[in-house]
């Protein structure tokens, strides 16, 4: 679906997501982006998780911003590169897949204060995991992301 649907699929995500606090959306894409190809609302261990996932006409370049409980990267390989990172005042780690491939698969994590869950609920937490994936970009674009997202209207 075209970039330009993207808005609606976040406003979508923030409305059928009120567990979640702060639900952020990305008010910076790499402009060589045109396509939002998943959108995706679900419940992990009784709890939401949301994600979407932009990528370039040619399917070469992705990247996904997301929030909940991503237990499923991969794992670290010798020649990962890890480093803290700084995120909308948080704390963030950055890590690049492969050393050798600076464009290659790459993540950025950070706990975002707010609220995951309800009150009460076993898997409440004062805070929001994101996650940013991509491939085909450089770190300092992940970060320019990252620190464009803002709330969406809930």
């Amino acid at each position: 679906m075209a970039i330009s649907q993207g808005d609606a699929l976040w406003d979508w995500i923030a409305a059928n997501s009120p567990e979640v606090e702060p639900n952020l959306r990305p008010t910076y894409l790499p402009s060589n982006l045109t396509k939002v190809t998943v959108g995706i609302l679900g419940q992990q261990r009784g709890c939401v998780l949301f994600r979407m996932e932009y990528s370039d006409s040619a399917g070469a370049a992705k990247l996904v911003v997301g929030g909940g409980p991503w237990y499923n990267l991969p794992l670290p390989q010798s020649d990962t590169v890890s480093e803290e990172a700084e995120v909308r005042g948080n704390v963030a780690v950055y890590e690049l897949y492969h050393a050798a491939e600076p464009l290659g698969l790459a993540f950025l994590t950070w706990h975002e204060p707010g609220r995951w869950g309800r009150p009460g609920d076993n898997w409440h937490r004062d805070y929001v995991e994101y996650l940013i994936s991509a491939e085909g970009f450089p770190k300092e674009e992940l970060l320019k992301v990252a620190n464009g997202l803002q709330p969406a209207a809930q």
